[in-house]
């Protein structure tokens, strides 16, 4: 480790930053006088299909322990999918967890999915879960676990 060491910032790192140091010991003083506001302005910039009404919600219980960032908003990104191959369905994902295949609408393309089921017809996989839109319309509020 460098024992305290401060390295500087070369100036041309300097110059491309998104924020300088008076810009940065603001946003953390934000952080610390209101974390909700600070956390839905910056989660704000985010395209999202269904906005959040939640910044955070937390449960510290031993027996249900957990930290839930802007549970009840969704941000499935057409053109993150496209360049992640699907991956950018992370909502669908979360949701139907087991599903192989998580486009469940006309608009959600899953590259990774496709994949999968051509390797299903090919018979190179086997035993792939898909729940299918079908069970996305009729589950409202389920996980495909309970499907």
């Amino acid at each position: 480790m460098s024992d305290g060491e401060v390295f500087p910032v070369p100036e041309a790192w300097a110059r491309r930053a998104h924020m300088d140091a008076a810009a940065y010991d603001a946003a953390w003083k934000r952080v610390e006088a209101d974390p909700q506001g600070f956390w839905r302005d910056v989660a704000g910039r985010i395209d999202w299909i269904k906005p959040f009404t939640k910044v955070k919600n937390v449960s510290w219980n031993p027996d249900n322990l957990f930290v839930k960032w802007f549970e009840d908003g969704t941000t499935n990104e057409l053109v993150i999918s496209i360049i992640t191959l699907g991956e950018g369905l992370h909502n669908n994902h979360h949701r139907f967890p087991r599903d192989a295949y998580i486009s469940h609408a006309w608009y959600e393309i899953d590259i990774n999915g496709l994949i999968i089921r051509g390797l299903e017809k090919l018979g190179l996989v086997h035993d792939v879960f898909d729940g299918g839109r079908a069970s996305a319309v009729s589950t409202a509020g389920q996980t495909s676990e309970a499907v």
